[in-house]
């Protein structure tokens, strides 16, 4: 599924994808999201978008494909390293802009609608 989603959703930066037991919460977050953590995140990780995702909630192959396809679409429009930084310096990080939304929508109507689940098939996977 990563070459399909990188041969048809480029992103800015090199993409790695990392398994993780889990995805610890922020400081904020409510206490039950805290006790499990979240199923995927992006971050920037010079020179790299990194996604990483947790085995312990991602167990079901259908829920792993929508987080999957989640977090990528964080990476296609993670905004470039200078942008990035003045964001986050004056804490106007939005974790789901339009933007995100708009991309999330093509990925999973890629996926869904128009074969892209039979299509990653094709691809050589070794």
């Amino acid at each position: 599924m990563e070459v399909w989603l990188n041969q048809y959703f480029p992103t800015p930066y090199p993409v790695v994808v990392r398994w993780t037991k889990k995805i610890a919460a922020d400081k904020n977050d409510s206490p039950q999201i805290k006790k499990v953590g979240y199923y995927g995140e992006c971050a920037y990780v010079k020179p790299n978008a990194v996604i990483r995702i947790s085995s312990r909630l991602n167990r079901e192959v259908s829920i792993a494909v929508e987080t999957l396809m989640h977090e990528w679409a964080h990476a296609v429009v993670m905004p470039n390293e200078r942008v990035w930084r003045k964001r986050e310096k004056v804490g106007a990080s939005q974790d789901h802009p339009d933007e995100f939304w708009l991309a999330m929508g093509r990925i999973y109507r890629a996926w869904y609608d128009e074969g892209g689940d039979e299509e990653s098939r094709k691809f050589d996977f070794k």
